[in-house]
């Protein structure tokens, strides 16, 4: 009887804890979905606003919102409530794979947009990203994301918890047939996903705010002498919009 109340009680302060992590982890979603969708509506919906800068932002928020309707409720449900997967075998999977799909659509985007800032910046009599080539970019960084972590929707699979407890109660993982490809595969997401993303942001934005913020700008002479082009280009990027001027606010909020 003793040992019931206790269980009870247990039970009762474990759910007093759990409830602000609820709370939070709604309003995350919902402020993510409401948030984003905002953003991708106001950008499609608005003619001056289609741009390159925001056409990759809006890709940013659809990957934000798929996460907050996909990805972070089962994960919030199976590893801070329950402790357990109770969504079966094929959602493992699912939720496993798009975690890790949308993750590095996310730095796909980030590289592209800061490459293409870069590019604006740095050579800025190059022909720039057109609305129409930036949307097949941002389709190409879409389909390189789902297409990197195929080898987590197959190992990904249901096992029991490593204390053996409650085999009714499996947990969702990765099940590599040895440690070294598990090790190499993890390596090669991490750098795909991390190493390689962050080395370029640091070097593109570092030439930027060199650029900018020291107003280290090459002489038009220069320019011509590296980029080869004549006259009329010239005259055409300088009724074009200075790309320095969008770019600064946007690096600080990126």
């Amino acid at each position: 009887m003793s040992d019931n109340v206790t269980l009870s009680s247990e039970e009762e302060e474990l759910t007093r804890t759990e409830i602000p992590f609820i709370v939070l982890y709604v309003l995350m979603c919902v402020i993510a979905v409401l948030g984003n969708s905002l953003t991708v509506y106001v950008v499609l919906s608005r003619r001056r606003m289609r741009n390159v800068t925001n056409y990759f932002i809006a890709s940013l928020a659809v990957s934000d919102v798929l996460m907050a309707l996909i990805c972070i409720p089962f994960t919030f449900v199976a590893n801070i409530i329950l402790n357990w997967w109770p969504f079966g075998s094929i959602m493992c999977s699912v939720v496993t794979y798009l975690q890790a799909a949308i993750v590095f659509q996310n730095a796909y985007t980030l590289l592209a947009m800061s490459m293409e800032r870069y590019i604006a910046i740095m050579h800025p009599f190059m022909r720039r990203l057109g609305k129409r080539r930036c949307l097949q970019l941002v389709a190409l960084c879409w389909v390189l994301a789902f297409l990197t972590p195929i080898p987590t929707a197959i190992t990904s699979r249901l096992a029991p918890p490593e204390n053996y407890t409650d085999p009714d109660k499996p947990v969702c993982l990765e099940d590599w047939e040895s440690k070294q490809k598990q090790f190499t595969y993890s390596l090669t997401i991490m750098i795909l996903q991390y190493f390689v993303p962050l080395a370029v942001l640091i070097y593109t934005y570092a030439q930027i705010v060199r650029v900018i913020w020291l107003k280290d700008m090459p002489t038009p002479a220069e320019l011509i002498q590296q980029n080869g082009k004549e006259d009329d280009r010239i005259n055409r990027h300088h009724r074009e919009p200075d790309p320095r001027k969008k770019v600064s606010p946007w690096f600080l909020v990126f």
